[in-house]
């Protein structure tokens, strides 16, 4: 026989291996595809979600949902009769405020109280109304359900919250009446535990779960470096000392607005701004309570070279009010706002000049910041087989004039009870409705809200449960 040369051994091994190579991607191939959710979602009119980059999408009528081969999903609907397509990505959320539950698409990682974590693909239905839930959706973002979310940083909404982290910690803030970016660190206050947001921890009672260990995460956020203060053995024994010892305090956070400005002016005409320590003004912080803001501020002028120091706010809808401060004080308090409303707080100076100069008038620090809800809680106290009972808790600054409550099953309206403001004891209201005719979703709300005879009606007060 003819024995086989060298050339060819190698050729056929060759043809060997590629044959391998090429079963083995139409394994892998054939394996991805089944896994695939091919699965066709359709979302109903008045639904909405973000994509990735958080640009807001509603939907205005049936829509579908796929995801495709380069595994993100796509929604396809028609706008004006124009049929559309978005790229949504690898997850979304999407809610419907008529809707009791909420869809998840695409992968998330469930993690409960105990630190285990569950991986849920495809679709997830959440019911609104249950327990705080807390989910990774991918590196440095996160979802949360709960009854309601506040911080110490103004924040003050309910039902859920998508969280995403940039690698140095600032986060993004979104859900169905919300969307803000954060520049600061921030604990955000749920029912059940706490997050803290720039270290991805959730914060239990008794102990924290580092969220990083779940996939990974990219964040480089490093907490600042705090040098021990040298004993100040300096007298106390002038004006400046105390002018010198508030600079410090407020000197990091100038130094970096001036110096971005100096920057900017470099860019601009290759002039630098020099820092003036003769005077100054600093907004140290806006506070939000439900119907008023605080202002705290400080002002260094001992020549005397402002004319004036001012503030104005304003929100959409409302013309803008302008606000002069008194030099000497540190802190006003803005009264009669609309609670769950954002306000926009712009401070800033006067500069006095010579007689046939113009005033100068400054912007020193724009805020937006949102006031807070008021206090109430609606709750189901007990169900018989005849009756529904329930109370409501008021908020006392917040004091409501009259209402209505409305029975609610499966979002068709049963009944309805006019609220007797004078029949509101120790800050509680309780009443009852007849238990029948219910469906599966049950839910009470309190509406036509009215406070100082105007309709109030940005903010929910509701209650639910399902009829099991």
């Amino acid at each position: 026989m003819r024995k086989l040369g060298i050339k060819n051994i190698r050729l056929f091994v060759l043809l060997a291996i590629l044959v391998f190579v090429i079963l083995l991607i139409f394994f892998f191939g054939i394996r991805y595809v089944l896994n695939l959710d091919t699965s066709t979602y359709t979302l109903q009119k008045g639904s909405f979600l973000y994509d990735d980059d958080f640009h807001y999408i509603e939907v205005e009528d049936d829509a579908i949902l796929k995801k495709s081969f380069d595994n993100a999903f796509y929604l396809t609907m028609l706008t004006g009769g124009i049929s559309q397509k978005y790229k949504i990505g690898s997850s979304t959320v999407v809610y419907h405020d008529g809707d009791y539950k909420m869809y998840l698409y695409g992968t998330f990682y469930q993690v409960s109280t105990t630190g285990e974590v569950t991986k849920l693909t495809k679709m997830t239905e959440v019911v609104k109304a249950n327990v705080p839930q807390f989910y990774k959706i991918s590196d440095r973002k996160y979802l949360w359900i709960d009854s309601s979310f506040t911080s110490t940083n103004g924040l003050n909404t309910d039902e859920y919250l998508i969280i995403e982290l940039d690698k140095q910690g600032n986060a993004t803030l979104a859900n169905h009446e919300m969307y803000e970016k954060t520049i600061n660190p921030m604990v955000i206050k749920g029912s059940l535990y706490d997050f803290d947001v720039v270290h991805e921890k959730l914060i239990l009672t008794d102990r924290e779960i580092d969220l990083k260990n779940i996939i990974g995460s990219s964040n480089e956020y490093q907490d600042p470096v705090v040098e021990e203060e040298e004993e100040d053995t300096t007298p106390d024994n002038s004006y400046y000392d105390d002018y010198f010892e508030q600079l410090v305090n407020s000197f990091n956070n100038l130094t970096g607005n001036i110096n971005d400005y100096n920057e900017q002016q470099q860019e601009d005409d290759e002039e630098e701004i020099h820092l003036d320590l003769t005077r100054w003004v600093s907004l140290k912080s806006v506070t939000a309570s439900v119907n008023s803001l605080t202002v705290d501020y400080q002002v260094f002028d001992p020549n005397n070279e402002y004319n004036a120091i001012f503030l104005i706010f304003q929100n959409e809808g409302m013309d803008e009010k302008k606000i002069y401060l008194n030099k000497e004080n540190t802190s006003y308090t803005i009264r009669d706002l609309v609670p769950n409303t954002e306000y926009t707080i712009t401070f800033g100076y006067q500069l006095a000049k010579s007689v046939d100069e113009a005033e100068t008038e400054v912007t020193d620090d724009v805020v937006k910041i949102k006031t807070s809800k008021p206090n109430y809680q609606l709750a189901f106290t007990k169900i018989t087989s005849s009756k529904l009972y329930y109370s409501l808790k008021v908020d006392p600054l917040y004091q409501l004039e009259s209402g209505t409550i409305r029975l609610y099953s499966d979002n068709q309206v049963l009944a309805e009870q006019i609220i007797d403001a004078s029949k509101i004891t120790n800050g509680v209201y309780t009443g009852s409705f007849d238990n029948q005719n219910l469906g599966y979703f049950i839910e009470i709300r309190v509406e036509d809200f009215v406070y100082n005879g105007q309709l109030v009606n940005n903010f929910p007060i509701t209650s639910k449960y399902i009829n099991q």
